[in-house]
């Protein structure tokens, strides 16, 4: 699907995936982003976490919560190009069964040596409440999620906890739904992202703290203090 890069300095593009794959387990290959013409130059997003979880319906039946992010091998930030409009590309191992959601988000400001923190994630065979907590923070991050959930019709809808932000995305087709929100730290070093299903089915869930690049600090000049005294 075609997407706009963000604008501004130490830029990162986050994809959450959700995916139904019925009876046959299917992952993800590559997702990349291509933009430009004559030659086009693509970008390789790289996976930052995959939870997994087990149909309600069907004990062999997979379904999936992702996260892609534009970083290096080195996890260093991999900046996008600066406000350019270009195709986003998830490949998967095989023919999905049922249904993929998918969305992209921009950010800015993001540290550029060490963009992501600690990714967590969860899941559950059967149940209405996906939830995910991540330790560890330093209390200035932003958290991003990405959640799946077991949807057998439009009805099954997936409501944020009121502590996070409207959702970026929110769809549904047939089998899933798929949805995705921020949250800032606000000074905690531990945070949880929380959803309400309408009813319960399969879930997964995936969340990864986002780093604030560096408040450069002001130079200050020492000048040294000479006394001298008088005869």
């Amino acid at each position: 699907f075609a997407h706009t890069t963000g604008t501004g300095t130490n830029r990162l593009m986050l994809v959450g995936i959700s995916w139904n794959c019925g009876d046959t387990d299917r992952s993800i290959s590559s997702v990349t982003f291509t933009y430009g013409s004559g030659p086009s130059v693509q970008m390789l997003l790289r996976e930052v976490i995959t939870q997994y979880a087990e149909g309600v319906n069907d004990p062999v039946g997979p379904r999936y919560s992702a996260i892609y992010a534009t970083i290096l091998e080195s996890g260093a930030l991999n900046q996008p190009p600066n406000g350019t409009t270009g195709t986003l590309t998830i490949t998967f191992s095989g023919s999905v069964s049922y249904s993929v959601i998918a969305g992209v988000a921009n950010f800015k400001g993001v540290n550029p040596d060490d963009p992501l923190g600690i990714p967590n994630s969860d899941g559950l065979t059967n149940g209405q409440y996906p939830t995910v907590t991540l330790t560890g923070l330093g209390g200035t991050e932003l958290i991003f999620d990405n959640v799946f959930q077991g949807a057998s019709g439009e009805t099954q809808t997936l409501t944020p906890d009121a502590s996070q932000s409207s959702p970026l995305w929110n769809g549904y087709s047939p089998a899933t739904r798929g949805a995705s929100s921020t949250k800032p730290a606000d000074g905690n070093t531990s945070v949880t992202m929380s959803w309400t299903a309408n009813e319960s089915s399969t879930w997964a869930i995936t969340a990864v703290p986002i780093n604030p690049a560096p408040v450069e600090q002001p130079y200050k000049i020492f000048l040294p203090l000479i006394v001298t005294s008088g005869e």
